[in-house]
């Protein structure tokens, strides 16, 4: 049936070598839509990011590359987004209004963005000796996936009433449940002799694709709850140090520390910046990394004259959005196990590494700065 959908092969080969071309741009473009919908950069990476990665192995990409994409569009999304946490949290430590700090942030984000597309772009249509599929390869997917797997419409359901949930601004848990039990449903007519049990051991242990085809076996095998257990330790080890450090005062005593260095506005932002990623790199922790450095500023940013907005639109680009870049981190460690990759994703996640150079700039010429309004 899938066969059929295709025409002939330099129809497939040209389709192929389009869409491996553009891969890695469009993913970022995906993830950034779904995580603006849902305001979860998590919820993007564990939904749509799982099928981009999928995608991605089918087509011969690198894996570590594809997921740097997916959290770069994932963090994207996520900070404009008025339902994500961590940009209310910004928003609200440095007492600002909270759309007026989305569209400070845009400011950097926007540009982050396009250059991050533009990269992958020139990597995609430069690769030409790297890992691609070969029109045979393509084809053997294709005939080994209608043998094996009954494709059906009711197969996209489970990820349609996420995107609709998420479009009508429901919370991203209950949503993932809700597609989790349209998917738990539409199985029993997917996979035909289906039982309970089976599908609660996959739920838990994973499912482990015996197709006989490397490939696709290395596509849709992928651990349950069992094999995200991992991540789930570090994040609370991660939460646990975290808690510890801000307890002891440490990070309070080191940001103390440098506030006698800032005697400029461009300083100050760039202080701002290595405190919010020093908290990152010490706990792991993206919450402190926006609640420490921001109440320490404060002050800070006020001397200098500066408008709120541009503290807390600093606190994003230092703390949430290089998050990703600490591979034991919460956001890290949740990537490397959901996504089965290693910590090299990181050197992919360009939009987490062009952001504090854009923030640099505009700090240091003083471009998109708005000064602090002085009460009357």
């Amino acid at each position: 049936m899938v066969a059929r959908w295709y025409g002939s092969n330099d129809h497939v080969l040209r389709l192929t070598s389009l869409i491996t071309d553009v891969l890695l741009a469009t993913t970022v473009i995906i993830t950034a839509v779904v995580a603006l919908m849902t305001g979860s950069s998590l919820s993007a990476i564990g939904t749509i990011g799982v099928s981009l990665m999928g995608v991605s192995i089918g087509m011969g990409a690198d894996p570590a590359m594809t997921a740097g994409a997916i959290v770069s569009g994932a963090i994207f999304g996520d900070k404009l987004s008025p339902l994500s946490d961590t940009t209310n949290l910004a928003a609200a430590t440095a007492k600002v209004d909270l759309f007026e700090h989305i569209r400070h942030m845009l400011w950097t984000t926007i540009p982050a963005l396009i250059l991050t597309v533009v990269i992958f772009l020139i990597i995609g249509y430069t690769n030409q000796n790297g890992s691609r599929a070969s029109l045979a390869d393509v084809q053997e997917l294709i005939l080994v996936l209608d043998q094996e797997f009954f494709i059906h419409i009711l197969t996209v359901l489970s990820p349609l009433v996420i995107i609709v949930l998420a479009a009508m601004k429901v919370r991203p848990l209950p949503a993932l449940a809700a597609g989790m039990f349209v998917a738990v449903c539409t199985a029993f007519f997917t996979v035909p002799g289906l039982q309970l049990n089976a599908l609660l051991d996959a739920m838990y242990s994973g499912y482990e694709a015996n197709t006989g085809h490397a490939a696709i076996d290395e596509l849709l095998s992928l651990g349950g709850l069992q094999d995200m257990l991992f991540g789930v330790s570090l994040i609370i080890i991660a939460l646990s140090f975290g808690g510890l450090i801000q307890a002891t005062g440490i990070t309070e005593a080191i940001i103390r520390g440098i506030q006698s260095l800032l005697k400029s506005r461009g300083n100050t932002i760039a202080s701002t910046l290595a405190s919010c990623f020093g908290v990152n790199f010490v706990t792991g922790e993206q919450y402190l990394s926006i609640l420490l450095p921001g109440q320490m500023y404060e002050d800070v940013y006020k001397k200098h004259n500066l408008h709120p907005k541009n503290l807390s639109r600093t606190l994003e680009d230092g703390g949430t959005i290089l998050h990703p870049l600490i591979p034991w981190g919460i956001i890290g460690a949740f990537v490397m196990t959901t996504l089965n990759v290693d910590f090299t994703y990181v050197f992919y996640t360009f939009l987490s590494i062009v952001t504090p150079f854009i923030a640099l700039l505009y700090a240091y010429t003083g471009w998109t700065l708005t000064a602090r309004k002085v009460e009357s």
